[in-house]
């Protein structure tokens, strides 16, 4: 799926046992956590594993679509 956004947002995967100051400062306290980030800013969240329905239609929401040529 990450492959369908390339060029439309980063995306990063981040694990909050190697890094605690992460999931402290975004208040992550389950796994997994999916957060949406704009401009430093949590614009959504989702705990547990989304449907990929639920996934697509958040990230479609946030990512810009590319122009067409």
């Amino acid at each position: 799926m990450a492959q369908s956004f390339v060029g439309r947002l980063p995306i990063a995967e981040i694990d909050a046992n190697d890094h605690p100051e992460l999931a402290e400062q975004y208040n992550v306290q389950a796994t997994p956590t999916i957060l949406l980030i704009r401009d430093g800013e949590v614009v959504d969240r989702v705990i547990g594993t989304p449907t990929r329905t639920l996934l697509q239609s958040l990230l479609d929401a946030r990512a810009p679509r590319p122009v067409a040529a």
